[in-house]
């Protein structure tokens, strides 16, 4: 296939990609992505200008999957897009790049007005790992949205800073049982001994994580396994 030929073939993909038709969608979706860098810049046009949101959705979703730099700044662009779906693969897709410099950017998504593009905001700030974000995911605890409040006490974890146990801690007293449950292991994951009380009292959570979790576990399951980590790591002299 000539430059021409394949440049014409990506325009017309492009064109599919906002069809109202699933299998036309999802078959271009596939033939993009096996052009690979090819189709990056026709990609960027659509996420910077294309008003069908549908198209919008597919380009930055195909972005997600060529990831690298050269995505970070159209991606940036999505990340501000007035349709949620488009922010939510920016999102995704930034957490699945674990790229520092996108730090600032995932960080203004705890404020999205969608619970999705937040709790995949709070995932990412846990992937990228970056201790700045421990603040803002400390008040993402207290997120209307179940799943944002969820990924905030997971990622807390993940980031390792002891800043964290106390407000983890509080954390064990939510409304929700897998909040609770992951707030549990990343105390775990901390191993700070000021959390063994806190977790000793959730023994008794008898509530079933079933809707998280694929094997019938509870809170004090959790908990238990929490402070077995805990013991453990100040047995190493690591808590």
């Amino acid at each position: 296939m000539s430059p021409a030929q394949e440049s014409a073939a990506i325009r017309s993909l492009i064109v599919e990609l906002g069809a109202k038709n699933n299998k036309v969608r999802n078959r271009a979706l596939r033939a993009l992505g096996d052009y690979g860098w090819d189709a990056f810049e026709p990609l960027v046009n659509v996420v910077l200008s294309d008003a069908n949101p549908i198209r919008r959705l597919g380009a930055a979703t195909l972005l997600g999957v060529l990831g690298g730099d050269k995505v970070i700044d159209p991606l940036a662009v999505a990340l501000r897009d007035r349709d949620h779906n488009v922010r939510m693969a920016a999102i995704v897709a930034y957490a699945n790049l674990h790229d520092v410099r996108t730090l600032e950017l995932v960080l203004g998504s705890l404020q999205d007005s969608y619970h999705g593009v937040r709790a995949w905001a709070a995932t990412a700030l846990g992937r990228i790992g970056d201790k700045r974000a421990i603040s803002r995911l400390v008040s993402s605890l207290h997120d209307p949205d179940i799943g944002v409040r969820i990924q905030a006490a997971a990622a807390l974890g993940q980031l390792g800073d002891q800043e964290a146990v106390e407000p983890l801690i509080e954390a064990l007293q939510d409304v929700n049982p897998i909040v609770r449950a992951l707030a549990a292991r990343s105390l775990g994951s901390l191993g700070d001994t000021r959390a063994v009380p806190f977790l000793d009292q959730m023994l008794n959570d008898t509530d079933y994580l079933d809707d998280f979790y694929s094997s019938h576990q509870t809170v004090a399951d959790e908990a238990r396994d929490a402070i077995r980590a805990i013991r453990r790591r100040s047995k190493e002299g690591g808590g």
